[in-house]
């Protein structure tokens, strides 16, 4: 893939909002994947900036309903949690990470989907269709605000 926000199926401009979890402090992860990212180069595969690291968690839905979402969201107080970050492994449109612990994951996962749920956003697939393996050293912080 060489442009990230070019999806197959998405017309020209097309945004779609996104709860991500972020790094923004983890400097070894983000010398981890810069590190990569040199090394897979000459794919020509897009290069994620260092402030953009992340993880998408599902899909939010139209800008109309992201402020009551995220009010909803702060209000929620999730905890945070410790990640390990494993090897590089592939995924439809991404090289990636394999991040555990999974449990903590599925259920942030399941906790904004309800809050979508109750927001009426459609979001991404429910919680029940996720499923892998559990284990458990970087922090994953709270909930952060949507980006287009």
């Amino acid at each position: 893939m060489t442009d990230h926000r070019a999806r197959p199926g998405w017309p020209d401009g097309h945004r779609a909002y996104y709860w991500m979890l972020t790094f923004p402090d983890s400097s070894a992860l983000i010398s981890r994947a810069r590190g990569c990212q040199i090394a897979l180069a000459h794919l020509g595969m897009d290069r994620v900036p260092d402030d953009g690291l992340h993880v998408t968690m599902t899909r939010i839905g139209d800008i109309a309903q992201i402020q009551l979402l995220a009010t909803l969201a702060k209000q929620r107080r999730l905890a945070s949690f410790p990640m390990a970050v494993h090897p590089l492994a592939g995924s439809w449109g991404a090289v990636r990470f394999t991040l555990t612990a999974w449990t903590p994951l599925v259920h942030l996962h399941s906790a904004l989907s309800e809050l979508g749920h109750q927001t009426g956003v459609s979001g991404g697939p429910p919680t029940p269709s996720l499923s892998g393996p559990t284990s458990a050293s970087s922090t994953a912080t709270g909930i952060n605000q949507p980006s287009p």
